[in-house]
């Protein structure tokens, strides 16, 4: 981030109130954080980011979009690991002013390799997301038919179990673009 668009950032914060205190700790929780709180932040991220996931998905040079995606999780997360971005009551990601000591260079390293290490994370939260989603579109389509006929209900079903079945292993799947129109 540019130094002039991260002082613009720091001036909204500072003048609303938005600052949150930051220390060696604090850079030490994010570097010790465990598989859990960091699904935590993934998650947010992938809700509160969703419209820039759809233009990197449905992109040029679909090759380059896992990439990009990654990219833009290990933008936020960095963001989140220095204090920049929280999230609020309701989930949302917010810009803060982090007010206290930057981290030292060794933790900086464990930063971008926390991140870093990250990688498989993200993917594997991004599929089992998405693999809920399916299966609760699956769900509703089924109950869809359900009330316009029984028989409709069965026949739904059977094809239900059939599309859960259907493996689901790459981010640049055509279901990981018809699951992002939805969102």
């Amino acid at each position: 981030m540019k130094k002039t668009a991260l002082e613009t950032i720091y001036k909204i914060c500072e003048s609303s109130g938005a600052t949150h205190p930051v220390d060696h700790d604090f850079y030490d929780d994010f570097i010790n954080m465990n598989n859990e709180d960091m699904t935590f932040y993934i998650t947010t991220i992938i809700f509160n980011r969703a419209e820039e996931i759809n233009e990197i998905v449905f992109s040029q040079g679909e090759t380059e979009n896992d990439e990009k995606i990654h990219e833009l999780f290990t933008l936020w997360l960095r963001y989140m690991a220095i204090g920049l971005v929280g999230i609020n009551d309701d989930e949302k990601l917010v810009f803060t002013q982090p007010i206290g000591e930057p981290p030292t260079k060794k933790q900086e390293i464990k930063i971008e390799e926390k991140i870093n290490n990250a990688k498989p994370l993200i993917k594997k939260v991004i599929i089992e997301w998405l693999k809920k989603e399916r299966e609760f579109r699956d769900l509703e389509n089924c109950l869809n038919i359900f009330n316009s006929t029984i028989k409709g209900f069965s026949d739904c079903l059977a094809g239900c179990k059939l599309v859960m079945e259907m493996p689901l292993t790459s981010l640049n799947s055509s279901l990981l673009k018809t699951i992002w129109l939805f969102r």
